[in-house]
């Protein structure tokens, strides 16, 4: 019919703060929350699960800053974007707990719009080093670390994999099928790439003649 039925009523933290599960019965989204503590009251997002077959939504962490959450594609593992000051970083998310584990960290970078590829080998993700930004991914494999503190120091960084390379800006990529779709201000207009996962070539798809 057309109709649109609302499912949770709530406020994202941006946007992109949304991911599900592959047949939408697991949704995960960042929620800015309040909270107030001996500095006086601070503004943070955390995550949260709604379940749709139990119509019960659930938060998962505590003061988390955290935004862009990815679920996998079997609902069984959710990773997300941590604030760290002026940078960020990727991390994993235990459901049950709540707690952290650091999956990547790249010095002075800020890392955007993360999602798990069907055959959950691999996250690919937005990441932006002093001002170049390109569209890469990391195994999902790789080893974890616990956060305790804002550290500072890269993990994994040597294990990323960069998908694109170019003086343009990319961003929110993801997949369909063979290919992963993403847009790009290159040519200063807002164009839309494939980037085809088997052989690694790009080709343009769209140009949108009045986005820049």
């Amino acid at each position: 019919t057309g109709a649109i039925t609302p499912i949770v009523e709530t406020s994202l933290t941006d946007p992109y703060s949304l991911t599900a599960d592959r047949d939408g019965g697991r949704i995960v989204f960042a929620a800015p929350v309040s909270t107030v503590d001996e500095t006086g009251a601070q503004i943070g997002s955390d995550l949260f699960l709604h379940d749709r077959r139990q119509g019960t939504t659930t938060r998962l962490t505590e003061r988390g800053a955290l935004r862009h959450p990815a679920l996998s594609p079997d609902g069984s593992s959710l990773f997300a974007v941590r604030q760290e000051k002026e940078f960020a970083s990727l991390v994993e998310i235990e459901m049950e707990t709540g707690i952290q584990r650091l999956v990547l960290r790249i010095a002075g970078s800020n890392l955007f719009t993360p999602f798990v590829r069907d055959d959950s080998a691999s996250i690919v993700f937005a990441v932006n080093i002093r001002g170049k930004q390109d569209i890469a991914q990391i195994d999902i494999d790789v080893p974890r670390f616990p956060i305790v503190r804002d550290l500072g120091e890269a993990w994994n960084a040597d294990r990323v994999v960069f998908l694109t390379d170019t003086a343009a800006a990319e961003y929110y990529p993801r997949q369909s099928g063979n290919y992963l779709v993403y847009g790009s201000d290159a040519n200063n207009l807002l164009e839309l790439y494939q980037l085809d996962l088997r052989s690694g070539v790009s080709s343009l798809l769209v140009t949108d003649p009045i986005g820049a």
